[in-house]
């Protein structure tokens, strides 16, 4: 549930988990510590991106630097708003460069 709210969410939800791993030892808390790193990274890199892109129609990588661009320019609301204003730029250009084209 805590996977929804950006950046502090998953090291919140995170946390439970490797300190019981770690009540265990302390081998498997820093193996699912690393565990889980890798799993963040992954989703954050690879899997989101793609799903975005998936659903909006735009390219993984512009995906990426909208979410960094927007987030980056106006924080949790810039990060929201990021792929929309992403999709709608490529719209226009899109638009423009084939309305350019017929004439």
């Amino acid at each position: 549930m805590l996977e929804v709210v950006p950046v502090v969410g998953p090291i919140v939800a995170g946390v439970p988990a490797v300190m019981v791993a770690a009540s265990t030892s302390l081998f498997a808390g820093g193996s699912a510590f690393v565990l889980y790193l890798i799993i963040q990274q992954l989703e954050n890199t690879v899997i989101v991106p793609y799903v975005i892109s998936r659903t909006a129609g735009i390219n993984p990588i512009m995906t990426l630097i909208a979410l960094s661009v927007g987030g980056r320019l106006g924080g949790l609301l810039g990060a929201i708003l990021a792929v929309p204003v992403a999709v709608v730029i490529e719209t226009a250009v899109a638009e423009f460069m084939k309305s350019r084209h017929n004439t």
